[in-house]
C-alpha cells in the first residue's frame, strides 16, 4: 500500500526524533494492512543508521473503527503499557517508545514499535507443519504470563476469577434479533452441555490469529496486536479460528485447539462446545454488523454442530 496523503515526513520525522530522543529522519512510509487501528511502516535513519518502525495509531475518531458498543473500543494507551510491561517478560514482543496520546506530533494518539522481520505463522504453516507447534508453544508462553508481570493489564483490565459466562452473554446478545429456529436450538443446546471444568483465566493478547504470531529467522515466535490484552479462558481466544477466515476455518485445517488441550492436559471432548459458542458468537456479529454472507456462512455450519 502507498505511503498515508494525510501524514508528512516532517512530522513523522519531529515525532520520531521526540520518541527516540536522537536525530531521527523519516526516509519512507507504507501503510500496513488490516486492524482496528492504523500502522504505519516506516524507514528512517537514526543517528546515522537505518531501522524500520511501525507507527500504532488510533483511528481519527478514538474506537478503533468498532462501532459495537460491546465491544471494548481500542484503547492505545493500554496496550501501550502492556507492552511496556512485557519487556521483561520471556515473550518476544516489539519494542516500543513515544507514548502521544495527545497527538500533537501526527494529529492523532500514536506510539511507535519496532517493525519485526519474519513470517507470519498463517503464511508459514502451509509449509512447514513443524510451525504449528512452535505457534502452540507461543500461545502457551503467553497464558504463563503471571499478574504481577504485567500490573498495568490487572489495573485496566483485572483479573476474572473464573471464565465468563458466555452463554448468558450470547442469550443478552440476541434478545432483540430475529433469532431463527437452528441458532435457538444452538443457544439452548450451549447452555444444556456447558463443561463443567473450562480452564481457568490466562493472559492473553485477546487476539490468537496465526497472522498475529511472527516466526523470526532465529526461530522464536513475536507476537504483536496487543490491543484486547488480558486475562481470559484461553480455549474461548482459540475458538474464534473455527469461523476465520471464512473461505477456510483455520481449525478446519490446523487443529491447534487439539494440540493446546493435549499439551495442556486438557478434555479435548470439551472443544465441540466451544466450536458451537463461536459459530453462535459468529453469527449475532454478522447479524448486527448486517453481513448477509457472514451470517449465511455462519448458519450453514450449525446443523453439523447439532448432532
Amino acid at each position: 500500500m502507498s505511503a498515508p496523503t494525510d501524514i508528512l515526513l516532517p512530522s513523522v520525522s519531529a515525532y520520531l526524533s521526540w520518541a527516540l530522543d536522537a536525530d531521527a529522519q523519516a526516509l519512507t512510509m507504507v501503510v500496513l494492512a488490516g486492524g482496528n487501528h492504523r500502522n504505519v511502516r516506516t524507514l528512517a535513519t537514526v543517528n546515522g543508521d537505518r531501522h524500520a518502525y511501525v507507527l500504532r495509531m488510533a483511528m481519527a475518531d478514538g474506537t478503533g473503527g468498532f462501532a459495537r458498543q460491546e465491544v471494548v473500543p481500542y484503547d492505545l494507551e493500554t496496550e501501550f503499557l502492556a507492552l511496556r510491561d512485557l519487556q521483561a517478560a520471556p515473550l518476544p514482543t516489539p519494542r516500543i517508545w513515544g507514548l502521544d496520546l495527545g497527538g500533537r506530533f501526527l494529529g492523532r494518539p500514536v506510539f511507535l514499535m519496532d517493525y519485526l522481520e519474519g513470517t507470519t505463522v498463517l503464511d508459514a504453516c502451509g509449509s512447514n507443519p513443524n510451525v504449528l507447534e512452535t505457534y502452540v508453544d507461543a500461545i502457551r508462553q503467553m497464558n504463563r504470563i503471571s499478574p504481577e508481570q504485567v500490573p498495568s493489564v490487572v489495573e485496566r483490565r483485572g483479573v476474572p476469577e473464573a471464565p465468563s459466562n458466555q452463554v448468558d452473554w450470547l442469550f443478552r446478545q440476541t434478545e432483540q434479533l430475529a433469532v431463527p429456529d437452528m441458532v435457538r436450538r444452538g443457544l439452548d443446546l450451549a447452555r444444556q452441555t456447558e463443561p463443567r471444568e473450562r480452564p481457568a483465566p490466562a493472559f492473553g493478547n485477546g487476539d490468537l490469529g496465526p497472522a498475529n504470531f511472527i516466526v523470526r529467522d532465529d526461530g522464536c515466535v513475536a507476537v504483536v496486536d496487543w490491543e484486547f490484552v488480558g486475562f481470559a479462558d484461553p480455549l474461548s481466544e482459540i475458538m474464534l479460528l473455527h469461523t476465520w477466515p471464512e473461505d477456510k476455518p483455520f481449525l478446519s485445517r490446523y487443529p491447534i485447539d487439539r494440540m493446546y488441550c493435549q499439551r495442556n492436559g486438557l478434555n479435548p471432548q470439551m472443544l465441540p462446545w466451544y466450536e458451537l459458542v463461536g459459530t453462535l458468537c459468529g453469527w449475532q456479529y454478522a447479524v448486527k454488523d448486517e453481513n448477509d454472507r457472514s451470517r449465511q456462512f455462519h448458519e450453514h455450519r450449525l446443523p453439523g454442530l447439532l448432532l
